[in-house]
Order: C-alpha cells, then sequence, then structure tokens
C-alpha cells in the first residue's frame, strides 16, 4: 500500500516496480528452460544407454531368467492391458526357450491388492510349470524389482520385460544396481502407449537419475535371499 501510495506521487517508483517484475519474469523463464534442459538431458541419457539392449522374442539373446514388471490389476482381477502384454511376453520367451525361469515383480503392500499372484496365477493356466515361476512381492517401483532381482533373488543376467517407452528407465536401474541386462518390449499388436505415460515416463526418468546419482535411494524392503 505505501509503494502504491508513493507511486501516484512518484512515476519513477512504477517504473522500478515494473523493471523487478520483468526481471523476476526473466529468472522464472530462464529457470524453467534449465530446468526442461535438465529434464530432456537426462532422459537422452538413459536413451542411449539402452541402445542395443532391446530385442523382440525373435531375436533376444537366451537367458536363463525373465524378470516382468507388475502393472494395474483392477478390482474385478482384469489384468490391464499393459500387464497382459507383459505376461503374454514372457510367456513366447519361456514357449521358445530363450528363457528357463520367470520372475514376476509387483505391488503387494495392501492385502486386497496382489500383482505378482494374478501374474503367476495368469502364466500357470497358460501352461507355465509352477517350479518355473517365483513371486517377488515387494516390486513396488522399477528401482525396488531390479533392486532386489540383483540383492535379493541373487540374479546376474536377466532379460527384462516391459512395454518400449519403460525399458530405458527399467536396463538403466538394473545396470546401476549390478544387473547384466537386456530387455524385451512388450508392446503387442495394436498397443498405442498414450502421451500422459510418455509425460509421467519423461519425470520418472529424471528420478531414476536422481535416486542413483544423488540420492543413493534403497527399495523398500530387501530381507532374505531368495532362490528361484
Amino acid at each position: 500500500m505505501t509503494d502504491l501510495l508513493a507511486s501516484k506521487k512518484n512515476p519513477g517508483i512504477i517504473s522500478r516496480l515494473r523493471s523487478r517484475w520483468k526481471l523476476l519474469v526473466l529468472c522464472a523463464a530462464a529457470a524453467f528452460l534449465v530446468l526442461v534442459f535438465v529434464v530432456l538431458s537426462i532422459g537422452e541419457t538413459i536413451s542411449r544407454r539402452a541402445e542395443g539392449k532391446i530385442f523382440s522374442v525373435g531375436n533376444v539373446p537366451s537367458r536363463r531368467v525373465a524378470v516382468v514388471f507388475g502393472s494395474k490389476v483392477f478390482p474385478d482381477g482384469k489384468l490391464s492391458s499393459s500387464l497382459y502384454l507383459r505376461l503374454k511376453t514372457a510367456l513366447e520367451l519361456y514357449q521358445s526357450g530363450k528363457v528357463e525361469k520367470i520372475l514376476v515383480s509387483g505391488d503387494n503392500r495392501k492385502s486386497h491388492y496382489n500383482e505378482p499372484e494374478k501374474m503367476r496365477d495368469w502364466l500357470l493356466k497358460c501352461g507355465v510349470r509352477e517350479e518355473d515361476v517365483s513371486c517377488d512381492y515387494a516390486g513396488f517401483r522399477t528401482l525396488d524389482t531390479c533392486a532386489r532381482a540383483a540383492k535379493v533373488w541373487n540374479l546376474k543376467q536377466v532379460t527384462l520385460v516391459t512395454q518400449r517407452f519403460h525399458l530405458p528407465r527399467a536396463l538403466y536401474l538394473a545396470d546401476a544396481w549390478g544387473l547384466e541386462a537386456i530387455g524385451v518390449s512388450a508392446d503387442g499388436t495394436g498397443f498405442s502407449t498414450r502421451r500422459r505415460d510418455l509425460l509421467r515416463e519423461t519425470a520418472a526418468r529424471t528420478l531414476a537419475w536422481l535416486d542413483i546419482n544423488l540420492l543413493d535411494r534403497q527399495p523398500h524392503f530387501l530381507g532374505q535371499p531368495e532362490t528361484l
């Protein structure tokens, strides 16, 4: 109020206030552009790290274990399209002899929600032997799944199964946790990645980079070693 009253008596104050606002706007715009540049640079770095590591079912090298990342299961038990395609791809790898074992990893934080159990049940119904499927019930995030595959399940070489847009981040985190990983795209015929998924993935790649390089983020749970 004092500045406004004073500005009526002294027009020069108005000019100074406008200059300050312009400077603030310019600083905010510059900070935003820097942030965008950093986010895009991190995303590009993670994408480049995945080059030569992403395959189709037909040309992927054989590995003993496929790691399948969880995704949404609806209240009626129906699998989301992304999860169905991941499991279908893992089944094709298993049936073609490209993998011997399948580790399904997902969210089971609540008693009424169990991604790994639904994933395992689907694979068993499709003919995968029970002894060839193992459940990781603490795969709450991509980082958790990768870290637990290395530290809890003691895996060394793995084939990661998820959608194409998700694979670079998954491969980056797997590498950070000491896994020698390759990936198979589970997009499937007619599958289309939504724009919001791409935007979310852009932010998720930045967070993954921060988790590894600055925050030293650890998985929610590790626990006792498991065997496939």
